[in-house]
């Protein structure tokens, strides 16, 4: 199976529904992306992007430097906490941070927690959000955590596996 995946047709095949889909939601001719085997598997793919983007040198090549870690919520799926630990950044590779009565994540909390995981030696390098969770059915308020992102040069990743806001 492993050929039969890394052959040209399953290549074409991801690169037309990639851009299917990145068209049908408004990304441009410009989007890209990759077609992953679940939510564990995605998210653990974006958690690496995310490091390779943030890291300010190539991690591929030159090992990683600092200590990193992701803002996010408990809430969020499992596989979330078990990426960053995959990675090698350990529990605190994942940043808690407070969410309201409805399991929201609350973006006014992100300052607090950056400070937390600075003062703890670790460098954030992004915020990962639920859309929703598998937990608690929550989505998370994706524009204002989007805004906090740009602000802070971070990346934004929006574990989406399932759910309708509708």
């Amino acid at each position: 199976m492993a050929v039969y995946e890394m052959g040209p047709a399953q290549t074409m095949a991801e690169i037309h529904v990639v851009c299917f889909l990145a068209d049908r939601i408004g990304f441009g001719k410009h989007a890209g992306g990759v077609l992953t085997h679940g939510g564990s598997l995605g998210n653990l793919t974006a958690l690496l992007a995310a490091r390779q983007a943030k890291a300010g040198s190539d991690v591929w090549q030159a090992g990683q430097e600092q200590v990193y870690t992701v803002l996010a919520s408990a809430e969020n799926h499992y596989s979330v906490s078990r990426a960053v630990r995959i990675m090698g950044w350990g529990e605190g590779g994942m940043e808690p941070v407070e969410v309201d009565d409805h399991f929201h994540l609350r973006p006014d909390r992100f300052a607090a927690a950056m400070k937390r995981a600075e003062e703890s030696g670790r460098t954030v390098i992004g915020v990962v959000a639920s859309d929703c969770t598998t937990s608690t059915g929550s989505f998370d308020p994706i524009d204002p955590i989007a805004d906090f992102c740009e602000q802070h040069d971070l990346w934004l990743h929006v574990d989406a596996a399932h759910g309708d806001r509708h």
